[in-house]
């Protein structure tokens, strides 16, 4: 900043230059309520000053999220601890802390078919694999002449393997096999529920 001293200035432009400091120092904020300053530079005349200026950098409240603006007019429970989540801010329980998120379902989401064709194959696995570990518990620790054969329990082994490979590629495919026409739905999950029982039927008549 350059000062000049007054002796050397003419009356009349300290006067004008006043009148110039004095319009430019009266500086109002655009912005409602409180804001940070910040200072600039003005140069009048052979002045130079430092005037105030509002930076505008006002805090302004984040705009509500989607579930906050369902939240403020339902009063939804938390999956976790039933707490009563009305006019939640955030999207974490303040009960027990879970993460919190808004999700679109379908009305109708065809489950019944998948689950019948799910609980058909598991059905089978769980029985080949139950009766295997069963079968090579017994052949490990078997007296001479006893127990169940190698090819019983390669049998339980295969099916073990088919089914499970089966309950895999069905859990995998749900998306699929959901958007489905009702009739090959059913279809499909009959056949699996069939297939276990089949699996079942060869284990006995081979044992026999």
């Amino acid at each position: 900043m350059v000062v000049l001293p007054l002796k050397n200035l003419d009356s009349g432009i300290i006067h004008q230059n006043a009148q110039s400091f004095k319009q430019a120092s009266h500086f109002s904020c655009p912005v409602q309520g409180p804001c940070e300053q910040s200072e600039r530079e003005t140069r009048v005349g052979p002045f130079c000053m430092m005037t105030t200026m509002g930076s505008q950098s006002h805090k302004q409240s984040a705009p509500m999220t989607v579930l906050e603006q369902h939240l403020a007019v339902s009063s939804d429970q938390c999956p976790m601890c039933d707490y009563n989540l009305h006019k939640l801010k955030g999207n974490t329980c303040p009960e027990c802390g879970h993460g919190l998120e808004l999700r679109v379902a379908v009305s109708n989401p065809r489950m019944a078919a998948f689950y019948t064709g799910l609980l058909g194959l598991a059905a089978g696995t769980g029985f080949a694999a139950l009766v295997l570990a069963f079968a090579a518990t017994i052949y490990a620790t078997r007296t001479v002449g006893g127990g169940p054969c190698l090819g019983e329990m390669t049998l339980l082994l295969i099916e073990a393997i088919v089914l499970g490979g089966l309950t895999i590629v069905w859990i995998r495919c749900s998306g699929r096999i959901r958007r489905m026409e009702t009739w090959a739905r059913w279809s499909l999950a009959i056949g699996c529920c069939w297939l276990s029982f089949v699996a079942m039927l060869v284990f006995a008549a081979v044992v026999d």
